[in-house]
Parts: structure tokens; sequence; C-alpha cells
């Protein structure tokens, strides 16, 4: 019974990586492929889904590496690497969902106004902040190691 379990606490874990991963695949193969789902509102949802798979990719396998372990097994390099990146993609991709929520107000709430205002360029400059304040809140991590060593 106890190796049930076991097996489980490792299975479990790796299914929802497994599907992170293949979600977001999905994701991104349906805006590139379907023609319909190539607008300018979906730069976020692509970046927001980019995001996430490399949560899925660079985090989550240590993640579960390091629950399974009970301890991270790697270097102390590799620790600070791995807690760097995810707060920066878990900031982003919280960051992502903040700007797509606040882009679908100001497109309900000012539908003419906001519309025309809707450029290529201009989401691709909003997507390029949310990045930039990312990496700006997700900065003081590493630059506390730095201090420490």
């Amino acid at each position: 019974m106890k190796n049930v379990i076991d097996f489980l606490w490792i299975l479990i874990p790796l299914l929802i990586l497994l599907g992170t991963v293949i979600g977001n695949i999905f994701v991104c193969l349906a805006i590139i492929l379907e023609k319909r789902l190539r607008n300018i509102t979906n730069y976020f949802l692509m970046s927001l889904a980019i995001t996430d798979l490399m949560v899925a990719l660079f985090v989550m396998p240590l993640s579960i590496l390091k629950f399974i372990k009970g301890y991270f097994p790697l270097h102390s390099v590799y620790c600070l690497i791995w807690t760097c990146l995810d707060v920066l993609f878990c900031t982003s991709s919280i960051m992502h969902l903040c700007a797509i929520s606040i882009d679908r107000y100001l497109s309900l709430r000012y539908p003419f106004k906001f519309g025309l205002h809707k450029t290529k360029l201009r989401m691709i400059l909003k997507i390029a902040l949310v990045w930039l304040l990312s990496i700006t809140m997700s900065l003081p991590v590493s630059l506390m190691y730095v201090k420490v060593t």
C-alpha cells in the first residue's frame, strides 16, 4: 500500500507537468495555425502560454525533484537559477493575467475608443512592459544572493 501511495505522489505532479506542457503547446499552435485566432488581442494569450510553458519546462521539473527528494539535490548555483526563474516566470504569468484583465475591461468599457488605439506595436510594447516589470520584480532575488556570497 505504501508503494502505491509513493507512486501516486510521483505520478500526479508528473501528470500535471505533462498536462501543462501539452496544454500550452496546444494554445500556441492554435494561435499560430488558426488564422481567425491571429489577432492583436491574442498576443497576450500567446505570451501567457509561452510564459506558462517556461514554468513547466524550467521550474516544475526541479520542483518535482525537490518534492520527491525532500531537498534540492543540485549545486547551490542551480538552486539560485531555479529560484530566480521561478519568481520571474510566475510573476510574469500573474502580470500577463492582470494585463489581459485590464485589456478586456477597457475593451468592454470603451469599445470604440479603446479599439481604435489597439495596434500591433502597442500590444507588443505592452507585452514588453509586462516582461520588464516581471524582470524588475524578480531581480532582488538574484541581488540578495550576490550580496550573501
